[in-house]
C-alpha cells in the first residue's frame, strides 16, 4: 500500500474499529480494499473465490454505506463471495437491507470492569490463580516498547519471540492463516499494549505475555493474545488476565473484551440465515475440538464472569459448498 496508506489504515483501525479483531488488520498477510475517495477500508484474506473480511467496516458511520456498496460492486465485477466476520447487532440492518445472509458466528466475552467487585464466590477461582502465581514470585508489568532503548527492546522481543514459537509448536496452526487470533510480530505492535509476567520478583525469565488491541478509539481494549512459557507455573495465563483487568479498571475503563468464542450457541435459527453455515458451526462445536477447543475456551473465559454478546458473520451473495470449502482451506483445516 505504501507508507501513507498504511498510516491511514492504522489510524482507521484505531479510530473506527469496533471489534477485538479490528486492529489485527495491521498485521502482515492481509489484502485491502479502499472505498472511492479512501473514505473506508476493509482487510481480507482471500481463498478461492471467497474474501474473508476481518475487523469489520473501518470507516466513519456516514461512510460505511458507501464502503459496503463499493465492496459489493467489486465482488460482483470479479465473481467473488464476501464473508464479513464479527459484526454486532447494530451492524446488521445495513447488511440485511441489501440481501446478505447473516448467521450468528459466536459470542464475544465482554467484562464490565467498571462494575466488577472481584469478590465473593463468583470470582473465587480467578483469585486463587492470581494469589498462587504471586506467591511464586511472579510479577506483572506493562512494557512501554516505544520508549525502550533499541538494545533493551531487541533483547526482550527476542525472548518473547522464542516463547511465542515454543507455544505455537504445540498447536495445530503454526503458520498464519485465516484465524480469529492475532499473530505476534514485534515489528508491528504500533498502539497495541504489551504486558509481561516475569519470574523471580521481576528479575527472572518471562513466564508469559499478553497483547491487547485497541478499539472504539481507545475507549475499549481487547485482551487478544496470550502466551505462557512451556514449563511456567500453572495458572500464569489467568493470573495475567486478572492483573490486566484490574489494570484497566484502575484506568477508569468500563469494558474489556476477552475476545470471540467462535461457534458457541449458534444452533438456533435467526431470520434469513444460512442453514448450511449453521450446520457447519454446530458440527464444529461437536466434533472439531481437536482443532480448536471451543467448549474449553468458553468455560475458561466464563471464569472471569463476562457478558457473552453475540457476534455475526454476513455473507454475500449466497452460501454454497464452495464457500464452506474455501473457509476450511483458509483456516488450515484442508
Amino acid at each position: 500500500m505504501g507508507e501513507r496508506l498504511f498510516r491511514k489504515l492504522e489510524d482507521f483501525a484505531f479510530s473506527y474499529g469496533r471489534s477485538y479483531d479490528s486492529y489485527m488488520v495491521i498485521e502482515v498477510g492481509y489484502e485491502y480494499f479502499w472505498s472511492v475517495g479512501e473514505g473506508g477500508v476493509v482487510a481480507f484474506s482471500r481463498r478461492g473465490q471467497t474474501l474473508f473480511v476481518i475487523g469489520g467496516l473501518l470507516a466513519a458511520a456516514a461512510a460505511k454505506d458507501q464502503l459496503l456498496q463499493d465492496l459489493v460492486a467489486f465482488s460482483q465485477l470479479n465473481g467473488l463471495t464476501l464473508a464479513v466476520f464479527n459484526l454486532a447487532d447494530d451492524d446488521l440492518p445495513r447488511f440485511r437491507h441489501i440481501g446478505w445472509k447473516i448467521n450468528k458466528f459466536g459470542e464475544d466475552a465482554i467484562v464490565q470492569v467498571s462494575a466488577a467487585p472481584w469478590q465473593g464466590p463468583r470470582y473465587a477461582w480467578v483469585r486463587r490463580q492470581e494469589s498462587y502465581i504471586q506467591r511464586q514470585g511472579v510479577t506483572f508489568a506493562e512494557i512501554h516498547h516505544k520508549a525502550m532503548s533499541s538494545e533493551a527492546r531487541l533483547a526482550l522481543m527476542t525472548e518473547l519471540s522464542a516463547l511465542n514459537s515454543a507455544c505455537l509448536a504445540k498447536q495445530p496452526q503454526r503458520q498464519k492463516k485465516l484465524t480469529f487470533e492475532g499473530w505476534f510480530d514485534p515489528t508491528q505492535l504500533h498502539r497495541k499494549r504489551l504486558f509481561i509476567a516475569r519470574a523471580a520478583d521481576g528479575l527472572g525469565p518471562v513466564e508469559g505475555f499478553l497483547l491487547c488491541n485497541p478499539c472504539h478509539n481507545g475507549r475499549e481494549w481487547a485482551i487478544e493474545l496470550y502466551r505462557q512459557r512451556p514449563g511456567a507455573p500453572r495458572g500464569v495465563v489467568p493470573f495475567m488476565i486478572m492483573k490486566a483487568l484490574r489494570w484497566f479498571q484502575a484506568e477508569g475503563l468500563s469494558r474489556i473484551s476477552l475476545c470471540l468464542v467462535p461457534a458457541v450457541h449458534t444452533d438456533s435459527a435467526i431470520p434469513g440465515d444460512s442453514r448450511l453455515v449453521r450446520w457447519l458451526l454446530v458440527a464444529w462445536t461437536r466434533y472439531g475440538n481437536f482443532l480448536f477447543n471451543v467448549r474449553g475456551l468458553y468455560h475458561f473465559k466464563s471464569r472471569f464472569r463476562p457478558d457473552f454478546q453475540p457476534s455475526y458473520v454476513a455473507i454475500y451473495p449466497r452460501v454454497t459448498w464452495r464457500t464452506i470449502v474455501d473457509f476450511l482451506a483458509a483456516s488450515g483445516i484442508l
